[in-house]
């Protein structure tokens, strides 16, 4: 039969009539990677027609590779035009039978697809027969619409299917190449599943090359994944290549070894030591994460980000993962992450590639933005340790500062508006709490008067909140030269906040209307340098 192939395992009659054959013996490959390999690679070097696959190529019939193999043939783009060619199933039952036996079995009902009993006059019959390869259009509506291919079960979890596309679509899509990405690409490109997505999905998405935008903000990022040697610490590595002011790096930690005990309390201390402004953390570290149903708690990602927040809530915090559950997504924002990434999962096409890294990227600048909390964090956290809260005979003045101190990070961190003056005036606060502990007012006749409320002396000057700290820093002797001048832009601050926008003439050359991180940061500094020469003169009784 001129320009016949017939692929087979010694299994079919009348094989001197095919032109040309190959024979079906598996190797210590999965069966996808044999096909793929060797079958596929055979096929394309014929000159074929029609192609002849007998069903059963194995000991075990039930497997019927035969069918598999039609499916790799008509999914395989390196075929080229023989992706369209005629097959012909050689089997001794009918189509209906093998559809029972076999779910895939569905092929044998899309066009250009025949079934066909092992008789000599019936194989020269079929070869004599005027066939015509499908058009593109007849392979998408007659084929490509009528089948469906399942993510193979060898595959630990569809964790790694999702995870192992997501990559695909990054790499590709941002034209990155490399030995991890390579291999990740050679560890998929076999599978009958990974043909189907890119044969039913890649056409339905932009493939052009996508330039990210670069990110100018300065920062540290620490990616924390257990798949970072796969291809995801690679093409974040080159996303940020561009980008001169950040500092990534890639956690190469050996989590597949480790039990979830001696995991966290790595990350906990490599976290505490590099005190990155940005963490890029996975969902799921362990094989026990893909088995978790009910308990959200117990991931491993969450865990970690929780520990995080522990060690500095002002570390921002990014999520990715192709999880779209929105119990683990509420769950995620419940212990502050700043955002959540989804990875592309293959059936989900919802997704833009270019969507997501462009969201990626905005979540990192919007996580340099906010990564100042870091430092406010801890200026609050030093203030709240110190003994002089913990006095059996503090005054309730003293506790007034310590109310007002613990809300700063609070309101910096929250979604409310106008945050950044709130928190300042609460900054303001600490001072009026700090002044009052030193110093009682008494009125005389139209004025007041300034006293040391532990001797009881008169101090000279204005009674007002600059007047006051500047004498409370006098006693406590701080030294600091741009003091004075701090404490005048947060009085004039608040004395604009307070008066509908009015702008005191004392105050025109320390207006701030618009203040940033830098202020808060400097404000709550001087807060803290007082606290702590108090607290340091009252344990050492001076």
């Amino acid at each position: 039969m001129k320009d016949s192939l017939c692929i087979h395992k010694d299994n079919v009659s009348f094989l001197n009539l095919f032109e040309e054959e190959i024979y079906f013996e598996v190797n210590d490959d999965s069966i996808d990677s044999y096909i793929h390999k060797s079958i596929i690679k055979k096929i394309a070097k014929t000159s074929c027609k029609i192609i002849f696959i007998k069903e059963n190529l194995s000991e075990n019939y039930m497997e019927l590779y035969g069918i598999r193999v039609a499916y790799h043939i008509r999914l395989s783009e390196e075929l080229g035009q023989k992706r369209y060619l005629p097959i012909v199933i050689l089997s001794e039952i009918d189509a209906y039978l093998l559809g029972k036996l076999n779910k895939e079995a569905n092929i044998l009902f899309s066009k250009n697809i025949f079934v066909a009993k092992n008789e000599k006059e019936q194989l020269l019959y079929l070869s004599n027969f005027k066939y015509q390869e499908l058009t593109k259009e007849e392979y998408q509506h007659n084929f490509l619409d009528l089948i469906q291919i399942d993510a193979p079960s060898e595959y630990e979890s569809h964790h790694d299917i999702a995870n192992e596309w997501a990559i695909y679509r990054w790499a590709n899509i941002l034209g990155l190449k490399s030995k991890t990405i390579n291999n990740n690409y050679n560890q998929i490109q076999s599978l009958l599943y990974f043909k189907y997505l890119k044969s039913t999905q890649l056409p339905q998405m932009s493939n052009t090359l996508y330039t990210p935008k670069i990110v100018e903000e300065q920062g540290k990022i620490l990616y924390i994944d257990d798949e970072w040697n796969k291809g995801w610490g690679d093409i974040l590595i080159e996303i940020f290549k561009p980008s001169k002011a950040i500092e990534f790096e890639p956690l190469e930690y050996d989590y597949k070894n480790q039990n979830k005990f001696k995991m966290l309390s790595d990350l906990k201390c490599i976290i505490e030591e590099k005190m990155p402004d940005v963490v890029v953390l996975d969902l799921r570290f362990t094989q026990s994460d893909h088995k978790i149903k009910q308990d959200i708690d117990q991931y491993t990602g969450i865990k970690i980000a929780k520990m995080i927040k522990e060690i500095n809530p002002g570390i921002q915090t990014i999520m990715m993962s192709a999880t779209s559950q929105s119990l683990i997504v509420q769950k995620l924002y419940e212990y502050g992450v700043l955002g959540y990434i989804k990875k592309e999962h293959p059936k989900d096409i919802s997704i833009n590639t270019e969507k997501s890294i462009d969201d990626f990227l905005s979540l990192v600048e919007k996580g340099f933005e906010r990564s100042y909390l870091k430092e406010v964090w801890d200026i609050q956290r030093d203030i709240l340790a110190l003994e002089i809260f913990d006095s059996q005979n503090e005054e309730n003045r003293i506790n007034k500062f310590k109310e007002n101190a613990g809300k700063v990070f609070d309101i910096l961190d929250s979604n409310m508006k106008e945050k950044e003056i709130f928190s300042a005036l609460t900054i303001f606060r600490c001072l009026e709490a700090i002044a009052d502990y030193f110093i009682r007012e008494e009125k005389d006749k139209n004025s007041y008067k300034m006293f040391w409320r532990d001797t009881d002396q008169e101090i000279e000057g204005y009674c007002n909140i600059e007047s006051k700290i500047n004498n409370v820093a006098k006693r406590l002797q701080i030294k600091d030269d741009d003091f004075s001048k701090e404490i005048k832009k947060m009085v004039c601050f608040r004395n604009y906040q307070n008066h509908s926008g009015k702008v005191t003439f004392h105050c025109k050359d320390y207006h701030i209307e618009n203040i940033n991180q830098t202020h808060f940061i400097k404000w709550f500094k001087i807060v803290k340098t007082i606290i702590i020469t108090m607290d340091k003169k009252e344990n050492t009784h001076d």
